[in-house]
């Protein structure tokens, strides 16, 4: 009695089991490019609609009809046969070499695990046929090898015990040996073996031109294959598939009789994807001269451990020509709707439709993004690149990330990087620079940003938002529905708060927007604003919404239309001039005299000196000089220091303006501030009486004296 088997349903991603960076817009990957007598391996004539990738050295030593897309090797150049050169590629780019390498997995341990059914060749007695019957679904069988096998379309009745297996919704078939396959498939499967894997056939999908694997209109069928081998993946020289000469004569639109059309993802882990009999001296079969099959045309991918043979130059011309088809509905996970995971290496262009390494970036989407230390991502125009689930750029100080636009000095849209929100989704993204040109619209159940620098817009929204030492140079939007923390940031643009967020603490940061607001609050249920400076914008803070917003120990100062809009300044608030090192060369590091050294929020943990926090997103190191911008006062104002040597105290004279506040810091000898004072002079000559008993003791001294934006530094000596 024939049994009915239905595909188990798997909830993983069969391409779990191999690096899901083969899995992103890469045509045709190799390991090595040489046979096993170390003879390179040319690749053959014909069309390449996708990315080429060796980890070995690439030899072409025929003219290639097209590659629409980027050669790249890991080696440090291309190699040609005699005659041949770069412009016999008809290539759009230049190749790109020493990129690194792709690794492939050696066993498909994860697909054997979850196959239903697994096949045994009872210790390779068997060889098993998977014939795809589109709706009527799958018919495994199997013949003893070293017998006649049955034709490839007999009539199953007369097929001993078949495997009756329905159309798979998701699905996989693990054979332990051999494994013949032909056939239209319906539903979404893969097949593996851990012998050699035998297409007899047109391997196609319903919807599509079984003569080329086009689809029909350019309609994009459900469908999708993945074939993996733990060997090889063999062209059968058979009659089906063009043998002796067959594309010559037969009629050339007599597909069924010469050529054979693919449709699927092809991976041979630890051979090739090759041709049987290349008419080798050392094979008992020699084909006729010559002995061209057709075309292989492939709608898919291929990844092989070593290059296999295709096409040779024996008999005139041995295999077939290419045309060789990226599917791009592989972004999405071959072949279920699970989207891959992409790495990025250190120092390296990058493309998400390319496995692991540099080109183009199209509207791309992909389930995860891991970038290592030192990568350098380029879109080379304005596309979208969309990440569904984890988005991970771990930077280091010493060793940054930066993305960035190739094409944003021509103008036009940015390029644009985008989260689409999903139970823990993440972004992870520290010492990254993203570059003029490069929007970000990070939507996740949480985003967390450290050191960080933005140079286009920027929005986040999600469940918990954590950004810190970070620089948002044209502003950023700050969404969402739970909690989000903003300190230590420079926003040189406007903070939005909008999205509804439970709470949003902006603590400690500098803001500056001469164009516009400097924090605009807009929807929130609890918003608390404290020791941050908001600077020379159009409005300062401006709250529009119902709710209270809590202020304290801000520096809001000189915003043109007003510094607090529907809002009061709060506990511990100024409105005086945060005095920065150098706001004409971008400097916002304040300056030593500034009011807002220790006058941020007292229950703020201590700054790194050890002080209480200042205001603003940098703190003054009390303890250390730093080389500062400040117009010195003009030589009739100098001051001087009289007795100087003195042994108990010296009085500093100098000249301000009418009624000015001054201070006036003293440094030892390694420039370590040891005392600081403030005063208000009545009159334009001023003086300041320094006792010895102030010091720590004899030696040289700096005195520096502060007046508005001057300064004037003098030498004096205590002799006790």
């Amino acid at each position: 009695m024939n049994k009915v088997i239905r595909l188990s349903t798997l909830f993983i991603s069969i391409a779990l089991f191999i690096p899901m960076s083969l899995s992103a817009g890469l045509l045709y990957l190799t390991n090595f490019h040489t046979n096993l007598y170390d003879e390179p391996i040319t690749l053959p004539s014909g069309s390449y609609y996708g990315h080429i990738h060796s980890n070995d050295y690439l030899y072409f030593e025929c003219p290639i009809d097209t590659i629409c897309g980027i050669i790249t090797s890991c080696q440090d150049r291309i190699t040609f046969g005699r005659g041949m050169d770069l412009g016999d590629l008809h290539t759009r780019f230049d190749p790109l070499l020493n990129m690194p390498p792709i690794l492939m997995p050696r066993s498909a341990a994860l697909l054997r695990a979850h196959a239903r059914p697994r096949i045994s060749s009872q210790n390779g007695r068997y060889m098993t046929r998977i014939w795809l019957r589109g709706n009527e679904g799958i018919i495994a069988y199997q013949y003893e090898l070293g017998t006649e096998p049955p034709s490839l379309y007999s009539n199953v009745d007369n097929i001993i015990n078949p495997m009756r297996l329905r159309p798979p919704a998701w699905g996989a078939i693990f054979v332990e040996g051999q494994v013949e396959i032909y056939g239209q498939l319906t539903g979404c499967l893969a097949i593996g073996s851990s012998g050699d894997m035998w297409l007899v056939d047109d391997i196609y999908y319903t919807g599509v031109d079984r003569a080329t694997g086009d689809f029909i209109e350019d309609r994009r069928t459900p469908h999708r294959l993945t074939l993996i081998s733990e060997r090889n993946i063999i062209i059968k020289d058979n009659w089906y598939n063009g043998r002796a000469n067959g594309y010559n004569r037969c009629d050339p639109d007599d597909t069924e009789h010469h050529s054979i059309t693919i449709t699927a993802a092809l991976l041979a882990l630890n051979e090739s994807f090759m041709i049987e009999h290349t008419n080798g001296d050392w094979e008992v079969y020699q084909g006729p001269s010559p002995d061209m099959r057709g075309i292989i045309h492939l709608r898919g991918m291929i990844a092989q451990w070593r290059a296999g043979s295709l096409c040779n130059n024996n008999h005139d011309g041995t295999g077939y020509h290419v045309d060789f088809r990226y599917d791009s509905r592989l972004d999405y996970g071959f072949p279920f709707s699970i989207l891959p995971t992409v790495h990025l290496i250190d120092g390296i262009y990058w493309d998400i439709r390319v496995a692991g390494f540099a080109l183009v970036i199209n509207y791309s989407e992909c389930r995860r993004i891991t970038v290592w230390p030192g990568a350098d991502i380029r879109f080379l125009s304005h596309h979208i690149l969309l990440v569904r689930e984890k988005l991970e750029i771990q930077g280091t100080e010493e060793q940054p990330v930066t993305v960035r636009w190739q094409d944003r000095y021509r103008g036009g849209q940015p390029a644009s990087i985008r989260t689409d929100y999903t139970n823990f989704s993440k972004v992870d993204v520290s010492y990254t620079s993203f570059e003029e040109g490069i929007d970000l619209d990070f939507n996740s159940d949480s985003v967390l940003i450290n050191n960080c620098t933005f140079a286009g817009e920027v929005s986040i929204r999600g469940r918990l938002v954590e950004i810190s030492n970070s620089t948002f140079l044209q502003g950023v939007t700050l969404n969402g529905w739970g909690n989000i923390i903003f300190d230590h940031n420079l926003v040189k643009g406007t903070i939005i708060v909008d999205g509804n967020p439970r709470s949003i603490n902006i603590i400690n940061n500098t803001i500056i927007n001469p164009e516009g607001d400097g924090v605009f609050l807009d929807s929130y249920r609890s918003a608390e604003l404290n020791s941050n400076i908001i600077a020379y914008c159009d409005r300062g803070i401006v709250r529009d919404n119902w709710n209270d917003v809590e202020l304290r120990y801000n520096a809001v100062f000189g915003n043109r239309e007003g510094d607090y809009i529907n809002c009061e300044p709060g506990e511990g608030s100024i409105s005086l001039n945060p005095r920065f090192i150098d706001i004409e060369e971008g400097n916002y590091q304040l300056s030593w005299n500034s009011p807002c050294i220790d006058a941020g929020d007292p229950d703020l943990p201590l700054d790194p000196d050890g002080s209480r926090a200042d205001i603003g997103a940098f703190y003054r190191d009390r303890g250390l000089t730093v080389p500062e911008k400040i117009v010195d006062l003009p030589e009739a104002c100098s001051i001087t220091a009289s007795p100087n040597p003195f042994n108990s105290s010296c009085t500093i004279s100098f000249r301000v303006e009418l009624s000015s506040e001054f201070q006036i810091n003293i440094y030892n000898l390694s420039g370590r501030e040891i005392f600081t004072d403030r005063a208000l002079s009545s009159s334009s000559n001023a003086k300041y009486i320094i006792k010895g008993s102030q010091l720590g003791g004899a030696g040289i001294y700096f005195v520096r004296l502060i007046t508005g934006n001057m300064q004037e530094t003098l030498k004096i000596i205590y002799l006790p």
